[in-house]
């Protein structure tokens, strides 16, 4: 009886642990960038950097709620919000850089080096079978999410979590 309830008491351990949500490097939303444009920015800054974008989709959030805008820079996209302000993006070509502080990626180059500046992140990236490297954005509960392929980076994206 003690030895059934010893190897039960070690298989909930070990399930728990097992469970246990991953953790991730955050990074603040103030020190993003996309080449040289901080998040934050206004639709005028974005447009002056970048230009007039081929198109602009503008789309509910959720049934209800305020409309944002994904402007469209060939097969990239950047994000502004109701309110004017440039605030997320998904990056598939290499003329895009994201920054933050003096670390820079772009699609097409090892996550790697990159990677080994945030070692939760690097851990969590490690058992994703789907190639996914990910930098909580603070606060609040968006990601930026990398997803590779053979280490590769093929797309940057930000990425609202629902709780």
């Amino acid at each position: 009886m003690r030895l059934f309830l010893f190897l039960t008491m070690i298989a909930i351990s070990v399930t728990t642990r097992a469970q246990s949500p991953l953790t991730y490097d955050s990074i603040d939303f103030k020190k993003i960038r996309i080449n040289g444009l901080y998040f934050g920015s206004k639709k005028a800054e974005l447009e002056k950097r970048f230009g007039t974008p081929q198109k602009v989709v503008t789309t509910e959030a959720t049934k209800g709620t305020d409309l944002y805008s994904d402007y469209y820079y060939g097969k990239s996209t950047l994000r502004v919000s109701p309110a004017g302000v440039f605030n997320g993006f998904k990056l598939t070509e290499d003329n895009f850089v994201m920054g933050y502080g003096l670390k820079l990626i772009k699609p097409g180059a090892s996550i790697k080096e990159f990677a080994l500046n945030f070692p939760a992140s690097f851990k969590a990236y490690a058992k994703d079978t789907g190639g996914k490297f990910k930098l909580k954005i603070r606060p609040g509960n968006s990601f930026i999410v990398f997803k590779t392929k053979n280490g590769i980076v093929t797309e940057i994206e930000t990425w609202e979590e629902t709780l």
